[in-house]
């Protein structure tokens, strides 16, 4: 259940995000979340999902008042989250010293993103975010995907989500 609500909510990310912000904040809020109580109550993915989903609604409401922080926070979880996704697809490690290097990286260029490319950047943004959830959350739902197909996936929704945000987008 937890895998399907990440790839669901990274595929509307990746496609849909920089017209609804409000999804970009609350999936930050979500993956964050989905991130530290994983690591607090592993094997109880029922706690997992309702306290991740709280979190993102609650970062969703957040919005409002602190915008510009908001966005640096979500370009910085949401790109170093893309950067370690697609590491570990290559054999990276999770938690050693290259994958926190790739993750803080992939935050400081979402920094970027998110400071002087505002709207090109936000398309960015919630493409590679979105990607990367789409990626946590495929191996766990048990479909036949397995090899360069499995490792393709990501990229190919980066690209592609970022390509309908800026085909829709208003001039």
């Amino acid at each position: 259940m937890t895998s399907l609500v990440l790839v669901v909510l990274g595929l509307i990310l990746a496609f849909a995000g920089r017209r609804y912000v409000w999804i970009l904040i609350a999936a930050t809020g979500f993956l964050l979340a989905f991130w530290l109580v994983g690591l607090i109550l592993p094997g109880n993915s029922l706690a997992v999902l309702l306290l991740a989903l709280a979190a993102g609604i609650a970062a969703a409401f957040l919005l409002r008042g602190i915008s510009r922080i908001i966005l640096w926070i979500a370009g910085f979880i949401l790109v170093g989250t893309a950067a370690i996704a697609l590491g570990e697809r290559f054999g990276m490690s999770p938690w050693s010293s290259q994958w926190v290097l790739t993750f803080l990286a992939g935050g400081v260029l979402g920094l970027v993103l998110a400071t002087f490319a505002r709207g090109v950047g936000i398309m960015v943004i919630t493409a590679l975010g979105g990607a990367a959830m789409v990626m946590m959350g495929l191996p766990d739902l048990g479909l036949p995907i397995a090899g360069a197909v499995s490792n393709a996936v990501g990229p190919v929704v980066a690209v592609a989500g970022f390509i309908v945000q800026y085909a829709t987008r208003k001039s």
